[in-house]
């Protein structure tokens, strides 16, 4: 498998020699609103992409069914104008999460700006992570509150004992430090046991709070200046992609019965017929495909192929080929 370039990874390509001072300052929290340190952001960013793409060719065949992504380095509308951290993070192809889309959450126009335009792959769906910021360097297995169905799907596979007890050897076999962060808790992995999982299955999806299970690497460490952290990151993301396979969503572990509505909703949409309806100033229309899709509102007006439509208060301009009449 090649490196991938998609996800906005992209970076310069180098070989990586370690990281600096600098790539963690660029982070500190006086900095996440603003632009003057978005070149040095990339230059960071560009070091934690050296690094995973020459892990990702020595566990190519561990990975080969994920894409490499990366978050942006400057602050904009989609990360709500701040950069915490650079995430770089596999998750599953481009296919696979067109597949999924309908069963996200829908956007929610009531939840303010940030919510509505964050639209971030790794926000939407489980990521094996490698993250830099002001604290030093972690690798980890993440879920976002919007990742709806891998925390779906987590949480009715926990809810299975003989499923805890296959988690349970798992996250021993990660490294010492790594640790649980749920509800701004800390749990060492080590320490976990039938009963805190258990706990974990029934508040899952209870809280807007990510899931993380992290490996830190602190910036003073010294190896984190060297290339030889290029064997030791390789060691700890091999040892995370069975938390990773355990926890995400797949048609092989299928507990939220996602594979099922699939194939319903493939069937569904083929016995619909096929109508035309012209779409003009004031249709009632369903939006395709983008960050409102899924959503209902009104053409105010359609010219050359595009339509700006009103949903709620906001108004949106989007390719007529993509909205139906409703």
């Amino acid at each position: 498998m090649a490196p991938s370039n998609r996800l906005g990874a992209i970076g310069s390509g180098g070989p990586f020699a370690g990281f600096r001072d600098e790539d963690f300052d660029a982070f500190e929290r006086k900095k996440w609103r603003s632009n003057a340190y978005t070149l040095a952001r990339r230059q960071a960013k560009d070091r934690v992409l050296a690094l995973t793409r020459a892990i990702e060719e020595e566990l190519q065949e561990d990975l080969v069914d994920l894409e490499l992504g990366a978050s942006e380095e400057a602050p904009s509308v989609a990360n709500g104008r701040q950069v915490k951290a650079q995430w770089v993070f596999f998750t599953r192809h481009a296919d696979a999460r067109n597949g999924l889309k309908r069963f996200l959450n829908k956007t929610d126009l009531m939840s303010g700006a940030a919510n509505v335009f964050d639209i971030a792959v790794h926000h939407q769906h489980a990521c094996l992570v490698l993250r830099l910021d002001d604290r030093g360097f972690a690798v980890g297995v993440e879920l976002a509150s919007k990742a709806t169905v891998d925390l779906e799907n987590a949480s009715k596979k926990l809810g299975y004992q003989d499923a805890r007890a296959d988690l349970l050897p798992i996250l021993q076999s990660l490294p010492n430090d790594t640790q649980l962060v749920w509800r701004d808790e800390r749990t060492p992995a080590i320490d976990l046991t039938d009963d805190s999982l258990s706990r974990l299955q029934s508040d899952l999806l209870s809280a807007s709070s990510t899931l993380k299970i992290e490996a830190l690497m602190r910036r003073d460490e010294e190896i984190l200046r060297s290339d030889a952290l290029i064997g030791t990151v390789e060691e700890i993301v091999a040892a995370f992609i069975p938390l990773y396979r355990f926890l995400a969503w797949s048609p092989e572990n299928d507990y939220a019965g996602i594979k099922v509505e699939i194939k319903r909703q493939k069937k569904k949409q083929a016995k619909q017929p096929t109508e035309t309806v012209a779409i003009a100033a004031g249709t009632r229309v369903t939006i395709l495909s983008g960050l409102f899709s899924g959503r209902a509102g009104y053409v105010a007006e359609i010219e050359r192929g595009k339509a700006k439509v009103m949903v709620g208060p906001v108004s949106v301009t989007v390719d007529a080929k993509d909205l139906k009449a409703s």
